[in-house]
């Protein structure tokens, strides 16, 4: 049952724990505002990078995308970040191409994997993974990967991604009524709202926005994934259809309905059979075995699947296998006359 139905159901007994946990988390946060808690602050720029609710908001390609803004600006960032399921041997934990899935976490590895000129460091505490990577690595820019409650690492930049949930059911919906981290006034510290867009939802999602953000009075902006291909997973060859084949599309991440979205959109038609797994799923033998019979049964000729989840993968002979590739565009903008490049190099100028 999706958690909103019974969190709805419950709503009278729910949501004054709700108001009660936003309370608190509004004192934690004033206590480090007043630096009655212990903090580290950079010695260079830091960006952070979060949400107010739980669950995948498009968090990790915002990173993505700023480590090729970063690279293009030539900067060497580091980013800092908790690594779900991660079972680092020693913390902190400097990711590599060449680290284990299990050890680095899907998403760290993913990161790594992409993007070379930059370092990944996974640790729960940025507090201290923080002061290591400047010793050790020597940056010109941090960025906290899910870095908005996090408040023992300061930053320079607060740049919260809403989902269309957090703009429309779960607006204000503080755990357990809901899945958000903290109550509305929280994003007050926010200097940038990212919209995640999905498909054509734009012309519903901006007046939304509007009417939810724009009291905040900061830059709002609306992007979305955009496939750019397949990429056969193992060879490394680049295509960009599956001449009208049909297709098995499996993923374990948190909104699989957006996957399923983004490989309609760059093939024209919807995979004959969909398998979800939770969220950071660590695949195992049977599983490709799993997903191997439904591609037999249902006469499918390929396979797709993310990046995040064909790092887990192993070594899967299968060679009609493809990741779904994509990058982040930014659609449109409010509150702003500035493109959300351009207001970020202006905010990075201006420190």
């Amino acid at each position: 049952m999706n958690p909103l139905i019974w969190q709805s159901r419950l709503a009278p007994l729910l949501s004054p724990l709700g108001h009660l946990y936003a309370w608190l988390m509004q004192i934690r946060a004033r206590a480090f505002e007043h630096h009655l808690m212990a903090s580290w602050r950079p010695d260079v720029p830091c960006i952070a990078v979060g949400n107010i609710s739980w669950g995948g908001t498009g968090k990790t390609p915002l990173v993505s995308w700023l480590l090729d803004w970063a690279k293009t600006a030539g900067m060497h960032p580091v980013v800092l970040t908790r690594g779900y399921h991660a079972h680092p041997p020693h913390l902190p934990f400097h990711v590599t191409p060449d680290s284990s899935p299990d050890q680095s976490g899907d998403e760290p590895l993913m990161l790594a994997r992409r993007h070379q000129h930059a370092h990944v460091v996974v640790d729960p505490k940025r507090i201290r993974s923080g002061p290591w990577a400047q010793r050790s690595l020597a940056p010109d820019l941090f960025v906290l990967d899910d870095g908005f409650q996090h408040l023992a690492a300061c930053r320079d930049i607060n740049i919260v991604v809403l989902a269309e949930q957090d703009l429309d059911q779960g607006w204000n919906r503080v755990l357990p009524a809901g899945s958000w981290r903290e109550g509305k006034k929280a994003l007050a510290r926010a200097h940038a709202f990212v919209v995640n867009v999905t498909g054509s939802s734009l012309d519903r999602l901006f007046p939304m926005a509007m009417d939810r953000l724009q009291s905040f009075g900061r830059p709002i902006f609306f992007a979305r994934l955009v496939p750019t291909g397949l990429t056969r997973i193992q060879t490394g060859e680049r295509i960009h259809h599956l001449d009208n084949a049909p297709y098995v599309l499996f993923t374990g991440i948190a909104n699989p309905e957006r996957v399923q979205c983004t490989a309609r959109e760059l093939l024209g038609y919807a995979p004959i059979k969909t398998l979800f797994f939770p969220d950071h799923h660590a695949f195992c033998r049977d599983d490709r075995a799993r997903i191997t019979q439904l591609a037999l049964a249902s006469r499918a000729t390929n396979i797709v699947c993310t990046p995040k989840d064909g790092i887990k993968l192993g070594n899967w002979d299968c060679p009609h296998l493809f990741e779904l590739t994509t990058r982040l565009a930014f659609i449109a903008r409010a509150n702003t006359s500035l493109w959300f490049a351009q207001w970020l190099a202006q905010k990075l100028e201006n420190l």
